[in-house]
């Protein structure tokens, strides 16, 4: 998303309708409503002064952003069902905040979203993804991606997925995926 008013950046916090930047938002179950300009959206653009994000010189609203890819002992990766955008499945991830470090973010990502206390991630790689649209407004991500492995240990989603799956990694590519999970997991593959 490009952001061509400047002026909602200076809040510490905000919700805006994406199309016409009115803070006057009717939430809804999957979906938001601007009174301003009648127009629904699967989102919002959010600016939240807690999250490490910055828009470029062509005015494309940046977030840096974590996933990590679990396996099993049966080779089985980890994979969250998001019932909110970007709706599909998705490998646990999230938002780094200001001055956090990527891997503790990762780490606090993984706790959040499915239980897990992890501390054998693995750095992967780092990259810039565009087309990759959140929840919170942002098209463009700086991901940090992490990799570990586990054994037996209890899964438990939180508020933000219905479920969780393991699976093998040519059978989630067949599934209905996140932009960033799929980028991912076929560039393990």
């Amino acid at each position: 998303m490009k952001i061509k008013n400047k002026d909602i950046l200076r809040v510490k916090y905000g919700e805006f309708c994406p199309n016409c930047y009115s803070d006057k938002i009717k939430h809804r179950e999957n979906s938001f409503f601007c009174p301003q300009c009648k127009k629904t959206s699967s989102r919002l653009l959010i600016i939240d002064d807690k999250i490490n994000y910055w828009v470029d010189k062509e005015d494309n609203y940046w977030h840096e952003s974590v996933g990590v890819v679990i396996q099993n002992k049966k080779e089985e990766i980890l994979l969250i069902k998001l019932d909110k955008f970007p709706f599909g499945y998705s490998i646990p991830a999230g938002h780094v905040n200001k001055g956090e470090n990527p891997k503790i973010a990762a780490k606090r990502e993984v706790l959040e979203e499915v239980g897990l206390n992890l501390d054998n991630l693995a750095l992967v790689k780092n990259e810039d993804l565009t087309n990759d649209s959140c929840k919170r407004g942002a098209d463009h991500h700086r991901w940090h991606l992490y990799k570990a492995n586990i054994g037996d240990e209890t899964v438990e989603v939180n508020e933000e997925s219905s479920s969780y799956v393991w699976i093998k990694l040519a059978e989630a590519l067949k599934l209905r995926l996140t932009s960033p999970a799929r980028h991912f997991l076929i560039s393990l593959s």
